[in-house]
């Protein structure tokens, strides 16, 4: 597992510096490959601002796809993602970044400091590091580690400044809030990244969300389950983060890189990638980009509803299926799949090639199944998992930060927002819910070949099995809680699947 902790930084007899985790050198590394990494060509290597731009916030910054900083393809790749989400938001319409909820804050420039921790402890701070910042956009050159700021967190820049001097214009980075508001997507040296940072403290941002600050205990979790979860072709990772505090009494200043959502095949010129809640937002079908997806994804229906509609059961479906069986069969580690949680990449000709989940601090885990399945050693190393106050006949979900939600609860306020608008009926969503029917009807049948059937049908009248199988179960959700009873009284018998 990934070394979580606090690194230091310590002069040495020939002048180098020690880059967090323990690397030597006078200059970084070139940054290590990753699994969604890009080639290098795509890669915009420009980072300074464009236009002499300034520090704060741009007060009629808009983002469109004819964008001065689109030199690339992938630069239209990482922009539209950008772009497509501030547009359109099918569940919560009113709240979309393009709307009059927040038109001048969704892009600026992000300001950074490269420094040690001697500097920082000459005033008064210290550093803490989790994962390994070497091939991170946190290493810096001379073993120093870059500490970036959100662009409109305008009380951190005055502190960070106090201390450690203005930052020069090389010292700013374009940047674009994503839908998350505290993600914010940099045009850093090694291209673009995303970071998640606390809402700033800004009253431009016209709200006040304390709960959404980002401790070092949820960039600790986040990097913890992103390295328990190594390998994962579902999960975007998020291995590496930053807390850097100062004796002045005020919050932690804290930084978690996520890695890009890029096909785990690489990235291809015409790909384009966006979050649910874009895709099943009506008025994406009616856009040019939405024309292009939909448009061709089904044959004998008449309108673009239709079209969306088919797409959206046929394309994406299958695809949170497949992330459903992963966590009742593999990781036990139940994801948030709400809209805003998952990115979908799409190629040129319309199809789904991978769906990838975020906000890794955001799951919660399944610690009877866990037990069950043997798995104590995979994630006993996580901060919210000691398994030994953890009763193996739990049936609730653990989050990390202590809430339990019962497996049924959980699909339902998380995997059952998908379709949902607005003031409609949580009892009868819109049309887009046959995404979570469709994809809960292929999840059984995986997990009935799964299981054996001579297993599965010695339960043939019990509870469980109607309601995974049968017709008696009301909802998706239910259905899948009863899947997981299933998969977990199999494996408690000390049976795995053949």
């Amino acid at each position: 597992m990934t070394r979580i902790g606090k690194d230091r930084f310590e002069n040495r007899p020939d002048g180098e510096q020690p880059i967090a985790g323990g690397h030597t050198s006078s200059n970084p590394p070139e940054p290590a490959p990753t699994t969604r990494s890009l080639p290098p060509a795509l890669q915009p290597l420009n980072a300074s601002p464009a236009n002499n731009s300034s520090v704060y916030l741009h007060k009629r910054a808009r983002v469109t796809l004819s964008d001065p900083l689109i030199e690339t393809p992938y630069d239209k790749y990482a922009i539209g993602l950008v772009f497509h989400e501030g547009q359109f938001n099918g569940s919560r319409p009113n709240e979309r970044l393009a709307s009059q909820f927040m038109p001048s804050t969704v892009r600026g420039v992000s300001p950074f400091w490269d420094l040690d921790e001697r500097t920082i402890a000459q005033k008064g701070g210290s550093l803490t590091v989790f994962g390994d910042v070497r091939g991170s956009p946190f290493e810096a050159p001379d073993g120093k580690v870059r500490i970036r700021l959100h662009y409109g967190d305008r009380a951190n820049l005055e502190r960070l400044s106090e201390h450690f001097g203005q930052p020069t214009p090389e010292q700013r980075e374009p940047a674009f809030m994503r839908s998350s508001y505290r993600t914010v997507l940099i045009k850093t040296g090694s291209g673009w990244q995303q970071f998640k940072f606390s809402i700033p403290d800004n009253p431009r941002f016209s709200f006040n969300a304390p709960h959404k600050r980002l401790l070092p205990r949820d960039v600790e979790a986040a990097v913890q389950f992103s390295a328990a979860l190594q390998g994962n072709p579902h999960y975007i990772r998020e291995p590496a983060g930053i807390a850097l505090t100062f004796d002045d009494g005020a919050a932690p200043i804290t930084a978690l890189w996520r890695e890009m959502p890029v096909a785990s095949r690489g990235f291809k010129d015409g790909d384009f990638v966006a979050p649910v809640h874009v895709l099943t937002d009506p008025a994406f079908a009616d856009s040019e980009q939405g024309r292009t997806i939909f448009g061709t994804s089904a044959r004998g229906a008449t309108s673009i509803d239709e079209r969306q509609g088919s797409w959206l059961v046929r394309e994406l479906a299958p695809k949170l299926a497949a992330i459903l069986m992963n966590t009742l069969t593999d990781t036990h580690a139940h994801p948030q799949l709400h809209e805003q949680n998952i990115d979908v990449v799409i190629d040129a000709h319309g199809r789904v090639v991978d769906v990838l989940v975020k906000d890794l601090s955001d799951i919660a885990l399944d610690y009877r199944a866990i037990a069950a399945a043997g798995h104590r050693e995979r994630w006993g190393g996580v901060q919210t998992n000691d398994m030994a106050y953890a009763s193996p006949m739990s049936d609730r979900l653990q989050f990390p930060n202590g809430e339990r939600y019962t497996v049924e609860r959980f699909y339902e306020a998380f995997f059952g927002s998908i379709g949902t608008r607005q003031g409609e009926s949580t009892g009868q969503p819109p049309a887009p819910s046959a995404i979570a029917q469709q994809a809960t009807h292929m999840l059984a049948e995986k997990i009935r070949r799964w299981l054996p059937g001579a297993w599965l049908q010695a339960r043939g009248h019990g509870p469980a099995y109607g309601r995974a199988f049968g017709a008696s179960a009301a909802t998706p959700y239910e259905r899948i809680a009863a899947l997981r009873q299933l998969i977990v009284e199999y494996l408690e018998e000390g049976k795995r699947p053949v």
